[in-house]
């Protein structure tokens, strides 16, 4: 197991669990190798089971002419021998600061039916026990560490969306659930129970029972799979009683259910099919929820570099790299000033001479004037303020056309801004109301918040498409990047 730290608020990982004694039966291999941060998952040939139809076969036989896939992941890669703590030492740990500092923070199990999502987020007992207990229990172990002044408290709610319904597991009675949102609380359910926890004991007790009321059926890769996203939040609240300052976060432990290939068959009922179909059609929103919010990234950085580019163009006419003289010739500049100096804004008093000169010249243009206004019905005179007039008229003439073609320019700027905008707004578009779960982890998808992904896959060469399908959806979204 390796990690690199990642430049993505989305921290990738991915987990292959050990092939199972039924798939060995069926002649499922060992097509999954880990090593570092690097998982590759190499093509091979089995057997088909003889109740698998013959399309199955025939696609998953044809694998035998591709050629072994590598994904690297920033997160790390835990092999078929990691352990519980490790997972969690590795993934959630460093995460329990974070949501106390105030961030909101969120880890998917993600990956096909049959898979190990489950295992890892909610575990067994003792050394099995998964990453939601252990956070519980850490998060405890780190508020017994703060000093007086430092008060916490954490609510915890426990739901499952089954066919795009939200139903509370602690509370049954909750069914339907609707989500909200409001300036003071964000996004959040309404009617949901809140369960105020002051030990992991009573925690433990609350998600047995929330695990009884799960919805779970047998298919064709497990006899207990989950047909419901299953979503536990911890509501933590933090205040300092000497700043006064309190810190609001959510931590979701997020255990998705698996994605399945819809078959028409005996084995298959239409409750079966009916939430295979919802089940993939909200991990197809997630999915492409995460491509349109890196969409929106790259917009953003590619406007915001542009936007620079056009003030750059804009800058005033001296350039830092410019002298004085290299801006305004020395011809222009006053005698007494060197290239090298810079005026004084308080010009300096005269001398005689000058002074004298100054009068002179006053007096001068007051005489001509004078005479000009005497003069002003003479040939030459009406001559000269014809030629006045034309040159004033030409003049008004020429802003007359500097003036409309403003006007034009600007008409056409605004045009091309009103577009710009229109594009840029669809372009921003994230779809996050297409599911009701991308709608309620909408806070924990963007903004701010830090989300980490587990790819769970099979060691099996009989789910050689599904974890391929599964480890291509991680590598996608690891490559989003927060503003």
């Amino acid at each position: 197991m390796s990690n690199v730290k990642s430049q993505s608020n989305i921290l990738v990982y991915a987990r292959s669990r050990p092939i199972l004694e039924h798939e060995e039966l069926i002649g499922g291999e060992n097509c999954v190798f880990s090593q570092n941060n690097c998982i590759r998952l190499q093509a091979g040939r089995y057997s088909c089971d003889s109740n698998d139809n013959s399309d199955s076969c025939d696609r998953n036989d044809n694998r035998d002419n591709h050629d072994n896939q590598d994904f690297i992941f920033d997160g790390g890669v835990f092999g078929q021998n990691s352990t519980q703590v490790e997972v969690y030492n590795q993934v959630a740990q460093p995460m329990i600061d974070t949501a106390l500092s105030g961030v909101n923070v969120s880890i998917f199990a993600y990956g096909q039916s049959s898979a190990g999502k489950t295992y890892t987020v909610l575990g067994g007992e003792n050394e099995h026990s998964g990453l939601l207990p252990r956070i519980v229990a850490g998060i405890f172990d780190r508020i017994q560490g703060f000093g007086e002044d430092q008060q916490v408290s954490v609510v915890f709610t426990y739901v499952e969306l089954y066919n795009e319904q939200i139903r509370d597991l602690i509370n049954k009675n909750n069914e339907n659930l609707i989500i909200r949102e409001s300036i003071e609380k964000g996004i959040y359910i309404q009617g949901v129970s809140e369960h105020i926890l002051d030990s992991t004991e009573a925690f433990l007790l609350l998600l047995h029972k929330g695990n009884e009321n799960r919805a779970t059926s047998a298919n064709q890769y497990n006899q207990n799979s989950s047909r419901s996203h299953a979503i536990a939040t911890l509501h933590i609240t933090r205040k300092d009683t000497i700043r006064n300052d309190i810190k609001k976060s959510q931590f979701h432990l997020i255990d998705l259910a698996g994605s399945e290939r819809v078959q028409q068959n005996a084995n298959c009922s239409e409750t079966l099919i009916k939430e295979t179909v919802k089940i993939n059609q909200s991990l197809f929103t997630l999915g492409k929820v995460i491509k349109e919010l890196t969409k929106v990234v790259q917009n953003n950085t590619s406007n915001s570099s542009s936007n620079n580019n056009s003030k750059k163009s804009q800058s005033p006419m001296i350039s830092p790299q410019l002298s004085l003289s290299d801006t305004f010739p020395l011809s222009t500049m006053s005698p007494q000033y060197s290239h090298n100096q810079i005026p004084s804004r308080t010009p300096s008093p005269l001398n005689s001479s000058q002074q004298t000169k100054v009068e002179q010249k006053y007096v001068k243009d007051v005489k001509n004037n004078e005479n000009n206004g005497k003069e002003g019905n003479n040939t030459g005179t009406l001559k000269s303020s014809g030629k006045s007039n034309n040159k004033d008229s030409s003049q008004s003439s020429t802003l007359h056309s500097i003036s409309s073609n403003n006007k034009n320019n600007t008409n056409k700027t605004t045009k091309d801004s009103n577009k710009n905008c229109n594009k840029d707004c669809l372009s921003n578009f994230v779809s996050y109301r297409d599911s009701k779960l991308t709608r309620l982890l909408k806070e924990s998808l963007g903004g701010n918040a830090r989300t980490s992904i587990i790819i769970c896959i099979s060691s099996s060469s009989t789910y050689y498409s599904e974890s391929l399908n599964s480890l291509r959806f991680g590598k996608a979204a690891s490559q989003h990047k927060f503003k």
